[in-house]
């Protein structure tokens, strides 16, 4: 879960969305992703990931 930092935003929302195999629960990633995005300095990474979350949900 460390390397969430390196991920882009798309990715980030693949975690969350898609069953990936050898990855937590979901729930622990989906706690992973927040948790990285809220303590980054790149305050943009949490508007750009809910939006790309909210457009994939669309689907």
């Amino acid at each position: 879960m460390s390397s969430l930092l390196y991920l882009s935003p798309e990715q980030l929302v693949g975690l969350m969305f898609d069953d990936v195999p050898g990855l937590p629960e979901k729930s622990v990633v989906i706690d992973g992703v927040f948790d990285q995005l809220i303590a980054s300095p790149q305050k943009e990474r949490i508007v750009s990931t809910l939006l790309i979350m909210v457009e994939s949900s669309k689907t």
